[in-house]
């Protein structure tokens, strides 16, 4: 169960999200107008909520929330805390509608931002600096030794890439920002959970899981994603 929420809503937006950065980053270099690129998001999450509450666009505003969460909604609406607890929706029906909707989307954004994207500016400015470096340091007696052996296999860029994951996590945990956001995120949760957990709409209820869920999630969504453009587009 878990591994299929993981494809039809972890893999597929985080897929468009990270395209959407990539491609803001790509035209514009410039962090500010990421986080622009994360509100704009934010918003159309917003208007397809508003579609939502006339229920003659309920099919249209399920259709058009790129993170799939009101289709969703709609097709699991009549489900009793049972069927929740037991049973696995799959992809079917709207929700299906929208993962591929999406996903086309996401890879025609990232196809475009791949197109537009050159390392031409940075790679100047390093052979640039390169040459300075070569006429301000004296040339050297050229090594004794011989070259040790490079290996450029797949298990090589493997472990490449587990280096590059754990030296980038490990930053990104040190870093300020990171700190501060989630702090913040922890304590807007909490509040939450204290003063909204035993009560909806004025209805006293009792804490049960799914509500706790929908809880949780909407009190973090907003820190996510400013954490999630922020750090995408340093």
């Amino acid at each position: 169960m878990h591994w299929q929420s993981v494809l039809i809503f972890g893999l597929p937006n985080t897929i468009f999200i990270a395209a959407i950065i990539f491609a803001i980053a790509v035209l514009s270099r410039s962090t500010v107008v990421s986080f622009l690129g994360g509100l704009v998001l934010m918003v159309a999450d917003v208007v397809a909520g508003v579609l939502q509450s006339d229920m003659r666009n309920e099919k249209i505003a399920a259709i058009l929330d790129p993170f799939g969460n009101r289709a969703f909604a709609q097709m699991t609406k009549y489900w009793t805390v049972v069927d929740r607890n037991t049973h696995v929706l799959g992809l079917s029906g709207i929700l299906l509608w929208n993962r591929v909707l999406w996903l086309a989307v996401g890879a025609l954004i990232f196809a475009f931002a791949c197109w537009r994207f050159s390392f031409s500016e940075r790679a100047g400015r390093v052979a640039a600096k390169a040459e300075n470096d070569e006429q301000a340091v004296p040339a050297s007696q050229p090594l004794t030794h011989a070259p040790s052996a490079h290996q450029y296999g797949a298990a090589a860029r493997f472990k490449q890439l587990l280096a590059t994951i754990r030296i980038e996590y490990g930053r990104l945990l040190k870093t300020v920002t990171f700190i501060v956001v989630t702090c913040a995120a922890m304590l807007n949760c909490l509040a939450s959970l204290i003063f909204n957990s035993t009560g909806f709409f004025g209805v006293t209820s009792r804490p049960v899981t799914y509500a706790m869920i929908d809880l949780i999630s909407g009190s973090l969504y907003a820190f996510l994603i400013a954490m999630i453009t922020f750090f995408a587009g340093c």
